[in-house]
């Protein structure tokens, strides 16, 4: 993947970071560039996929630090050696160690032999006219000597870095203008060529393998239907994608019609047009259809604006598919004005977020700031114009405290509706609502404290809700008096009934299973998992439940080689201990009893609003 972009003159002399520096970074799997109109990212974006042959870049792959290292060690040994013999002629030698140079950045077709290679296997073969020296040594134990030098370079940048010996930028672009209809009384495809005229040379003829439009669907399925059984298999996957996603699991059959020259789809036992689908399904057939046609080979894709026509839940549907292992190979570079791209990948890693803010016009042109920036960073809301009424209800929500939560429930959901005919969509069916713990009591379900500061009416917000608190040791006080958290947990269970749980054990973390917490030690130990002798009661069926699970993890394990506790004794890094415990529940199996019996009621929640 490309790790870095140096942010040339050439193709991009309007813009610059936000500290004046030129070189753009941390680039991950998906990156995301968000901003108001005008604001540059579109125009960034085009020339980013267009100028490949020109661009100047790092790869993660390829670590510049290791190749820079090994080319100042091979100086160092021929300079030191050549100090401690040679006075006089150098036989060149230093003139051409001058031609091997530090390398910042590559360019496509970038060769390892012949930009880094070339210029030691020059040192390998030199000959030498005259020569002076220190001690006596003979010419052709010089020769032998840096011969063995520049091999043993020559051997191990080979090894490490052979893979390279040529880079390729493959690109593939979405533009706005895209649909899957031709326009009426053409056979072109108009909204290539109006893509090609108003942004690239329209006399390029290689862009048209590389922009999609969705036009080409109806050809390219021809193509892959009369082609290999490998890719008759991908069209194949194509259609169970759509099936699970968005046909409720029906069996899909998508069928380029000759005689008609238009896609069908059979959706069970009927055939659709592909036109008489809904315009959220048209743009996610466009956006995902060549995903699926060029898996195994690496691409760099470049989005504009993916969520035209999407719900926000086909907007999540759209992030999770791309981030899907099977297109591993690929890397994506997507402008958006969506706050719900922004929400979706807070619950996900692998992305990078970039603004783009629009400066003083200099001599008449514009100039452009790039930051790349916290995806939960609210200023963000405020470049693209986010209001309250921008954001859409589900039908119903889950409110939890805190986005530990959120990463348990949503796996305990996909695993138990996993086997169930109907699978239902987050930010679709249910979205999840964080109260932030001791905020519950500025809401509604909670009578007001004080008549003239009334609460928060919920209703105003949002739909039907269950409502899910932590037990915190159950509302007692030291004393063992009931306690203000006792009266609110009684409240709330008369107010929302049915709608409310509390749970049996201190915290969500507690709730996860005595094996998978095993696991999660085991990764987070790595080597020095050998060594750990759990405590015979760390197995026992709940015995953490009430525990302060940070406190308890050092108590139990001896030989631990870092810290889990945080101050008040609960996991000190809640966020990724959730990711990694949910990284290992592949199965109902791997449930506790209270996660299955809590995942149960909320799927039964979610199922009675959206019948």
């Amino acid at each position: 993947m490309i790790e870095s972009l140096y942010l040339d003159e050439e193709n991009f002399n309007s813009y610059c970071l936000y500290d004046g520096s030129r070189v753009l970074s941390k680039f991950s799997k998906v990156n995301i560039f968000i901003g108001s109109n005008n604001s540059g990212k579109s125009r960034f974006t085009r020339a980013f996929f267009s100028k490949n042959n020109e661009l100047k870049f790092t790869l993660n792959k390829f670590d510049l630090q290791i190749l820079n290292k090994l080319l100042e060690d091979l100086k160092s040994e021929i300079t030191d050696f050549y100090d401690e013999y040679i006075i006089g002629d150098y036989g060149g030698i230093l003139n051409i160690l001058t031609t091997i140079e530090k390398i910042d950045f590559i360019t496509e077709y970038f060769n390892i032999n012949d930009i880094v290679l070339k210029g030691i296997y020059d040192v390998k073969n030199i000959k030498y006219s005259s020569y002076n020296t220190k001690k006596y040594i003979t010419q052709g134990d010089i020769e032998s000597k840096v011969q063995s030098i520049a091999v043993k370079y020559i051997n191990e940048i080979q090894d490490k870095f052979s893979h390279l010996a040529k880079v390729r930028l493959d690109n593939i672009y979405f533009p706005t203008l895209r649909g899957l209809r031709k326009i009426y009384g053409t056979d072109d495809d108009l909204y290539l060529k109006t893509t090609k005229k108003d942004y690239f040379k329209l006399e390029d003829d290689a862009l048209d393998n590389k922009i999609y439009t969705g036009v080409s669907l109806y050809e390219d399925l021809k193509k892959l239907l009369l082609g290999t059984k490998q890719e008759r298999d991908r069209v194949r996957e194509f259609e169970d994608f759509l099936s699970k996603n968005f046909f409720e699991g029906k069996d899909i059959n998508v069928v380029p019609r000759i005689n008609k020259e238009v896609v069908y789809v059979r959706i069970g036992d009927r055939d659709h047009s592909i036109y008489d689908l809904g315009d959220g399904i048209q743009s996610i057939i466009i956006l995902t259809y060549p995903l699926f046609f060029y898996q195994g080979k690496k691409r760099y894709i470049f989005i504009e604006e993916p969520e035209h026509y999407l719900h926000p839940g086909f907007q999540r549907i759209f992030l999770e598919t791309i981030l899907h292992e099977r297109f591993s190979n690929f890397q994506y570079f997507i402008t958006t004005h969506s706050n719900h791209f922004l929400d979706i990948t807070l619950d996900v890693d692998k992305v990078s977020v970039y603004t783009f803010k629009e400066n003083e016009k200099i001599e008449g042109e514009p100039r452009f700031t790039i930051e790349n920036v916290e995806n939960e960073d609210s200023n963000i809301l405020d470049i693209i114009g986010v209001r309250n009424s921008s954001v859409f209800l589900s039908n119903c929500t889950i409110w939890v405290e805190g986005i530990t939560d959120r990463i348990y429930l949503r796996k305990y959901l996909d695993i138990l509706q996993s086997e169930e005919d109907k699978q239902f969509k987050e930010d679709i069916h249910y979205s999840f609502v964080e109260y932030g713990g001791g905020n519950i009591t500025h809401w509604s379900f909670l009578k007001d404290k004080d008549g003239n500061h009334p609460n928060i009416e919920v209703k105003r917000l949002c739909g039907k809700l269950f409502l899910i608190s932590d037990k915190d040791g159950a509302g007692f006080k030291k004393n063992g008096s009931p306690g203000s958290k006792m009266e609110r947990h009684k409240e709330l269970k008369d107010t929302l009934r049915d709608r409310y749980y509390c749970l049996e054990a201190r915290e969500m973390e507690n709730i996860i299973s005595s094996p998978i917490l095993k696991k999660v030690i085991e990764d987070y130990e790595g080597d020095n998992t050998a060594k750990l002798k759990f405590n015979k009661n760390f197995s026992t069926k709940d015995h953490f439940k009430d525990s302060y699970l940070g406190t308890y993890i050092e108590k139990n394990i001896p030989d631990l080689s870092r810290k889990y506790a945080a101050e008040s004794g609960t996991v000190n890094d809640k966020v990724n201990f959730a990711k990694r415990a949910v990284s290992f529940m592949q199965s109902e199996n791997d449930l506790s009893e209270e996660a299955i019996t809590l995942g149960k009621k909320l799927l039964d929640f979610i199922k009675d609003n959206n019948s």
